[in-house]
């Protein structure tokens, strides 16, 4: 097949694409950049990005024998039931199931003791569902009344589920209640600077790539407003740093200046 073209036919001119935003940075900023991607590589490893939140959705498989007992249960309690009643203890619990008798001491149905199951498995000797039960670690409770409970368990039953991986615990949250812990006191921690006091600090093998070469938060400077510091430069020859001094003066005014600093040469 042959493709002919109008006499008149001009070819489509489309604009340019915008560079990325750094593609203004000048040859300082590309070798800052550099220089501190190194660093990072030499001290941690390879650099990790971390991704914004993602979300999994998924349907959780139903356990057959779960589904079974929960559609033979004559009552059904889980999460959703304890977070739309406000309902935060299994006492609480034990006032809201239908025809379920307790008087503050005994669990009764029908005028039977009710016995209790913990994940299929039957109480315990010495089990107390006042210290042994933690709504917060539940996931379901399935009470059994009538004849089912007598052909699963023998009786009036209350099944309780925990949540995977949950343990007993005494400790329960307080609701509008927070707990803080502060820091106390602290150590002020000194900026870390290496030194090249002597030859072999000097001629270390490892380049010095530092970003951040000097920084004290509590310089002071004398009567006459002067302040004298000194630090070790990082390798590199040919850069120039930026110096940013903030602080307060003594009628609390806040003051900021930023100049450039200038090393040239080995």
């Amino acid at each position: 097949m042959e493709l002919l073209l109008d006499d008149d036919f001009e070819p489509l001119s489309l604009p340019a694409l915008p560079g990325p935003a750094h593609a203004a940075a000048g040859p300082s900023e590309f070798a800052y950049i550099a220089k501190a991607d190194q660093k990072w590589v030499m001290e941690n490893g390879m650099r990790t990005v971390n991704m914004e939140a993602v979300e999994v959705r998924g349907s959780r498989s139903q356990d057959p024998f779960m589904d079974a007992q929960e559609r033979m249960a004559d009552n059904v309690f889980d999460e959703q039931y304890f977070e739309e009643y406000v309902i935060t203890d299994f006492e609480s619990l034990l006032y809201t199931m239908p025809g379920v008798n307790y008087d503050g001491d005994s669990i009764t149905i029908r005028g039977s003791s009710v016995g209790f199951v913990i994940d299929d498995v039957p109480a315990w000797e010495g089990f107390d569902w006042k210290t042994d039960i933690n709504l917060f670690d539940v996931e379901k409770v399935l009470v059994f009344r009538g004849p089912t409970g007598q052909a699963f368990y023998g009786g009036p039953t209350i099944a309780v589920y925990l949540k995977k991986g949950a343990i007993n615990t005494s400790s329960i949250p307080s609701y509008n209640r927070l707990v803080i812990h502060p820091l106390g006191v602290q150590k002020p921690i000194e900026f870390y600077a290496p030194t090249y006091e002597n030859p072999e600090q000097r001629n270390r093998r490892v380049p010095d790539l530092r970003t951040t070469i000097y920084w004290n938060p509590s310089l002071q400077t004398d009567s006459g407003g002067q302040a004298v510091f000194e630090f070790y430069t990082a390798d590199g020859a040919n850069t120039t740093y930026s110096v940013v001094i903030e602080g307060i003066t003594e009628d609390g005014r806040i003051i900021r200046t930023v100049e450039q600093l200038q090393r040239s040469g080995l």
